[in-house]
């Protein structure tokens, strides 16, 4: 294989319901206040529409957003899109150490995005327990979430 390309996008129901709930909220609040209200203050029709617009910008933030990893035979980069503005790139001779591992990533990096540990150093991730853990000569480690651990393994053993 020449290089490893995989593209993560947050799919996850939960991660939907959790965005959806505060545009379902501001719609049931501003429901009540017309519904209450004699007259409708001019107030409530400026203000919900521009709640709903961010609420919704939002939504669309979270539908783009997605981590794209690339590895090549000469660097590995990746790009958190959405909260990186440029991809981040490692070459080989910065490694000293990979590895494809499964981990907790709620446990050892207080979840998923983009998460940084003490102990750990960063994290980037999107969903699952699988990662490709990097260490640098500079002693500094990186965690690369991964959906395809299996694909990743056996690009990296093609290329010791």
């Amino acid at each position: 294989m020449k290089e490893f390309k995989e593209t993560q996008k947050f799919n996850q129901a939960w991660v939907w319901i959790i965005a959806i709930v505060p545009i379902v909220m501001v719609l049931a609040e501003f429901s009540i206040i017309i519904y209450k209200q004699e007259k409708i203050v001019i107030t409530d029709l400026v203000v919900f529409p521009i709640v709903i617009a961010i609420l919704v910008l939002m939504l669309i933030w979270l539908k783009l957003m997605r981590m794209e990893t690339f590895i090549s035979k000469e660097f590995i980069s990746f790009h958190y899109k959405g909260l990186m503005l440029k991809p981040k790139v490692i070459y080989w001779n910065e490694i000293l150490s990979s590895e494809v591992i499964k981990y907790d990533p709620l446990w050892e990096y207080g979840g998923w995005g983009i998460k940084y540990s003490f102990k750990r150093g960063w994290c980037y991730n999107v969903a699952g327990d699988n990662g490709l853990r990097i260490q640098l000569k500079s002693g500094k480690s990186i965690l690369l979430g991964t959906q395809q651990p299996d694909e990743l393994k056996q690009y990296l053993n093609s290329n010791d």
